[in-house]
């Protein structure tokens, strides 16, 4: 504890520590931290602003200083790939807008033209329903924080998304892509990408000692991110369940031995000017492979020599592994583990268009058990 109106600091039922911090005016402000210390030095703070005149309260925050204090308090609850693209989001198309307005006068009409700026930028209207989300967010913490009484961002609809079949490769497709891909470099890169349903930035974060090739399988530990201040680093899977062991088939197995095989011979030639990261899937000299680059390259050439038309990213050989198992009659279940999906709702949601003939299905099975056809 501390002295009168020198604040106090106390830890909360969720485990969260609250400083209060007398205003003047018997007004108080309170304030929350992961530590003890954390909530000290946030008092220390406002009483500096308080002295020096320069503290702003609840009355009178604007949108640009509480999308300081929302994005200051993600911290470590997000990646930090989800916290840059909030942080972008604001900065690009929220605080331009609205920024200077306080929060307490923020009307659902101005959020409307926020969605409609983005709009007319030329984005999709997925971009403001991103947007959306994201100032959605923020006021709801605001509300939780008791700095506003309602959150406005809830009396607004965003832009309407148009739905769009996402494009998957037919199975002779695949077959045309790998023959394309024969003896190319990364060959074994899009056999585990339709092979195992992986994520590019997983496959582009594997490093050989989670691969186990006597026991068929490899582990999904991480995903490769391009980090603006770190650059390329190896962060947290998407999801909990992203952490995953998947099983290695004859033709992904045999790709990836031929893979490591050809890595040697290259790690010996170059010799110390080689950077063992240990990466699986690694440039000439072993360094990460940046996914801009293998995309716009390597991937266009290879979707160029098998003859692919139509729009299609590398993220779509994703789609096509886990629609090809669903159309296959694999157990949605069985499919979500092996994507990594948080629940099986989430493969059944995205994917329901792989299961055209799911209905039929049923209808047979429960006819054989009735009828003993």
């Amino acid at each position: 504890r501390r002295g009168q109106n020198e604040g106090s600091i106390y830890k909360r039922a969720d485990g969260r520590w609250a400083g209060a911090v007398s205003l003047g005016n018997g007004k108080r402000k309170t304030v929350y931290g992961r530590t003890a210390d954390a909530a000290r030095r946030k008092i220390d703070d406002i009483k500096r602003q308080v002295t020096d005149g320069t503290f702003v309260s609840s009355d009178r925050l604007t949108v640009d200083q509480l999308s300081q204090q929302y994005i200051e308090s993600l911290g470590t609850t997000v990646r930090r790939s989800t916290y840059r693209r909030y942080e972008a989001l604001l900065k690009n198309h929220v605080l331009p807008v609205i920024g200077t307005i306080q929060i307490k006068q923020l009307q659902p009409a101005q959020l409307e033209s926020i969605y409609s700026g983005v709009l007319r930028k030329g984005l999709s209207a997925q971009s403001a329903v991103h947007v959306h989300r994201v100032v959605h967010a923020m006021l709801a913490k605001a509300t939780r924080w008791q700095l506003v009484g309602r959150n406005v961002a809830s009396l607004v609809k965003p832009p309407r998304v148009e739905y769009r079949e996402m494009r998957t490769l037919t199975p002779q497709e695949v077959k045309e892509l790998f023959s394309a891909a024969s003896g190319t470099r990364y060959e074994a890169l899009w056999r585990v990408a339709i092979g195992t349903g992986m994520r590019v930035g997983e496959i582009l974060a594997l490093k050989w000692q989670f691969v186990d090739l006597d026991r068929r399988s490899l582990r999904v530990v991480a995903t490769l991110e391009n980090d603006p201040d770190l650059g390329l680093i190896n962060s947290e899977p998407k999801t909990k369940s992203s952490r995953r062991t998947i099983h290695l088939t004859d033709s992904v197995l045999k790709a990836l031995e031929s893979h490591r095989a050809r890595q040697n011979q290259e790690r010996m030639k170059l010799g110390n000017a080689w950077t063992d990261n240990d990466y699986v899937f690694a440039s000439a000299i072993g360094t990460p492979v940046i996914m801009q680059n293998l995309g716009r390259r390597d991937f266009k050439n290879l979707r160029k020599s098998a003859g692919i038309t139509g729009y299609l990213r590398m993220h779509d050989l994703r789609h096509t592994a886990i629609s090809l198992a669903l159309s296959a009659g694999v157990a949605p279940t069985d499919v979500a583990n092996l994507a990594g999906h948080s629940n099986v709702a989430v493969t059944l949601q995205r994917y329901a268009h792989a299961l055209p003939e799911a209905p039929r299905r049923a209808a047979d099975a429960i006819e054989r058990l009735v009828t003993g056809s």
